[in-house]
């Protein structure tokens, strides 16, 4: 005799509604058997089933993320948005990371994991908070493996709020490194990003550099400055007032990250060797123990 598991109406409404995120289905005697999800003992309530999923459009906005990790660990993680949902845990629309390995990537939800969520939307105040999981300190990547109904102009952004960095995550991959270990208040999906104020104007760059010879910036009591040196191809680090500086980051105007310097120091006066960069504008985020400044350079 075959082994069946039968359900009463209430039980197997709330294991449709956890796979569908429907509460909305009539409850019916169910059975399952083996790997085949639900058969109903009534033929008619099937085909009324069968038939409105067919005539129901799925119209919901969707994003698929994903993660590669240093040692080749992949991972989705689906989020949806459904005015049906909260802040918090939903039921039937939310579910809970299972697994356990080395590194891993996961939304959070009141502190716990989730490989899947429901949000109410997706507005401009909306932060969806994630973690990872790093073994190795080494490049990972995050990026969008899919949408479904995203509007055309509707940004995504990641957020890294140690580095006060937001990468346009539509136009590219975000690639980076961490220490190993768990990061779980660090990156944020946002939809919305201000624009980016620096304390100097846009540096020129049609011009030839050697028609404007090099100056020394003398900078203002209790703040670092960085600046460009065209002669040696470094950045030169004026710290009068010999603030700990903790980072040093250099970004494209895409908001990647091109290179970091990221051992703490309180010298005057600090040379920086740069990597072989393109010709272009970059942001140096300088972050000290008074705060952040961004600065524009240009590198010819």
């Amino acid at each position: 005799m075959e082994n069946y598991v039968h359900f009463n109406r209430l039980s197997a409404l709330f294991i449709i509604a956890a796979i569908w995120g429907n509460l909305s289905a009539s409850p019916a005697a169910a059975t399952c058997i083996g790997d085949k999800l639900f058969e109903e003992t009534s033929m008619s309530s099937t085909n009324d089933f069968q038939n409105q999923s067919t005539k129901a459009k799925d119209s919901r906005l969707k994003i698929r993320l994903r993660f590669n990790s240093p040692k080749g660990y992949s991972r989705q993680i689906l989020v949806t948005g459904d005015n049906r949902c909260t802040g918090g845990y939903d039921l039937g629309f939310d579910a809970i990371l299972t697994d356990n390995v080395e590194e891993d990537m996961f939304w959070l939800i009141d502190k716990k994991a989730y490989v899947i969520q429901g949000v109410p939307d997706f507005s401009e105040e909306q932060a969806l908070a994630f973690g990872i999981k790093i073994s190795e300190q080494k490049e990972f990547t995050i990026k969008i493996d899919a949408t479904e109904n995203w509007p055309e102009n509707k940004p995504i952004y990641l957020k890294d709020k140690v580095l006060d960095s937001i990468h346009d995550i539509i136009a590219a991959p975000y690639k980076h490194t961490v220490e190993p270990g768990l990061h779980e208040d660090r990156f944020e999906l946002i939809f919305y990003k201000e624009e980016i104020h620096t304390d100097t104007p846009e540096i020129v760059v049609n011009k030839p550099w050697v028609e404007e010879p090099f100056e020394d910036f003398k900078p203002e009591n209790d703040r670092v400055d960085v600046n460009y040196n065209h002669y040696a191809r470094n950045l030169d680090v004026s710290n009068p007032s010999q603030l700990i500086v903790d980072k040093i980051i250099l970004f494209d105007m895409r908001g990647k990250m091109v290179q970091q310097f990221s051992k703490p120091h309180n010298h005057k006066d600090l040379q920086l060797s740069l990597n072989d960069l393109p010709a272009g504008v970059y942001i140096v985020k300088t972050i000290s123990e008074k705060g952040i400044i961004n600065k524009k350079v240009a590198i010819r």
